[in-house]
């Protein structure tokens, strides 16, 4: 695992199968549009949106419920990014969410 402090996220989310970051609409929406599964750890809890994000993705099948950064450990990260990098369906999920966004933006466009 490497960690970065800053990629364009058009050149790097397609070189990863999953994201783990702190839960901005920003990075949401990138995820989103790549079709990768992500973990929110939200830093602003329980104010802010990051939670909520997570929480979504989470109902929706296409992200791992969200840990506060606050009651993040070392275990519940591991059990967490294993689940990320070996769940078939929360991979398929998330390529059909970007595939749905596709083709709604695709007939916009027309």
């Amino acid at each position: 695992m490497k960690i970065i402090e800053s990629a364009p996220y058009e050149k790097l989310f397609p070189l990863v199968k999953a994201v783990v970051y702190h839960g901005g609409i920003g990075t949401t929406a990138e995820c989103m549009r790549a079709g990768k599964p992500f973990l929110v750890c939200p830093i602003l809890y329980p104010t802010g949106d990051q939670h909520f994000w997570g929480q979504l993705a989470s109902q929706n099948g296409y992200g791992i419920k969200p840990i506060p950064l606050k009651k993040l450990d070392e275990n519940r990260f591991v059990d967490s990014v294993d689940k990320l990098m070996t769940s078939e369906i929360l991979y398929q999920n998330a390529v059909k969410l970007a595939d749905k966004r596709k083709m709604y933006w695709k007939t916009r466009s027309n």
